[in-house]
């Protein structure tokens, strides 16, 4: 439409030119019989007119074009603008994430390293009150061996003091035949009523000494039940010395029932935990067969471990079990135990 427009008044200030120059304008045509031919002035001036709106309109359209393309290149420069932020703003946010992550790391590695050392603490705390323990029963034991150790010695002394009244009475009983002879004269009551007053007399210190070794073997099998029951405590907490010493007991029977099985089950315990003298013990267990099944091979390991804890027994038993163990069951034997 505006082309059209230029057009139109380019033509009407053409046709204007000569008037404008003092030319008389050409008369108007009569109405003619057949169309008018242009001449070779119009011919030309349309021509021009046609490349003016030619030019005009490569013009425009070179102006479009770069308007256009001055858009797409302020579209283009605002998405990078845009995916410049998003990238800053991305790489703000993933640095914020990996702080997050290191303080969240150093948070648990912080919480972790204070549970371990609450775990040691209490480890420790443990171990601390199993050795107390193990260390209370020891000296109650040692008390108890003092105690027996003196009342051995006073029964020994009882038993002199006791061989004293005996020879004495024996004397007093020599006496007594003597003045029973003599009383032979004096007269038969007499007699009589002075063996019925010792008699009493030797029936009474008899009960008297029967009640005294009651009483003490009652006090003693008390004092035993109590070191065992605190054995078994510091047993059960994982005292290997305790672990030990009661499968010692069930062992040999020593206040207790024996009971094979008992006693390779806390001996094993103690073993486990490094004790020389148990894993010596367990090593005898497993080649005689006591408490458990017997194995010649596992024998051989334990006892290894045992000579290499320093327990010297150990090398008497060796060769027993060696002797008693094949070439390929000794093979085995050195490569279980390595």
């Amino acid at each position: 439409m505006f082309l059209l427009s230029f057009s139109l008044l380019l033509t009407l200030f053409v046709a204007a030119l000569p008037g404008l120059a003092g030319e008389a304008p050409p008369p108007l045509p009569s109405a003619p019989s057949s169309p008018p031919v242009p001449s070779r002035q119009q011919e030309r001036t349309l021509a021009i007119q046609q490349e003016q709106a030619a030019r005009e309109r490569d013009r425009r359209q070179q102006l479009s074009i770069r308007a256009e393309e001055k858009r797409a290149r302020e579209v283009s420069h605002q998405r990078e603008q845009q995916l410049r932020a998003a990238e800053r703003q991305a790489r703000i946010q993933e640095r914020e994430a990996e702080a997050q992550l290191r303080a969240l790391d150093r948070r648990q590695s912080e919480l972790w390293k204070q549970a371990l050392r609450r775990e040691a603490q209490h480890r420790r705390q443990e171990e601390q009150r199993a050795e107390w323990r193990y260390q209370q029963w020891q000296a109650q034991m040692r008390v108890a061996d003092n105690q027996a150790k003196m009342r051995a010695l006073s029964e020994e002394a009882g038993a002199r003091v006791a061989d004293v009244l005996r020879m004495q009475e024996q004397k007093a009983e020599s006496q007594r035949l003597a003045q029973r002879r003599r009383a032979i004269d004096q007269g038969q009551w007499l007699t009589t009523q002075r063996e019925s007053t010792a008699l009493r007399g030797t029936l009474e210190h008899t009960r008297r000494a029967q009640w005294h070794d009651a009483t003490r073997l009652e006090a003693d099998e008390q004092e035993a039940r109590k070191r065992l029951k605190l054995l078994k405590q510091a047993a059960q907490e994982g005292n290997r010395h305790a672990q030990y010493q009661l499968g010692i007991c069930y062992w040999e029977g020593k206040g207790v029932f024996q009971n094979d099985a008992k006693a390779f089950h806390w001996l094993r315990k103690a073993a486990e935990q490094g004790d020389a003298q148990a894993q010596w013990q367990v090593a005898l267990a497993y080649h005689i067969g006591q408490g458990v099944a017997q194995n010649n091979l596992a024998a051989y390991v334990w006892n290894q471990r045992a000579i290499q804890g320093g327990e010297i027994r150990g090398f008497a038993l060796r060769q027993r079990i060696i002797q008693q163990m094949g070439p390929v069951q000794q093979a085995q034997a050195q490569e279980g135990a390595r």
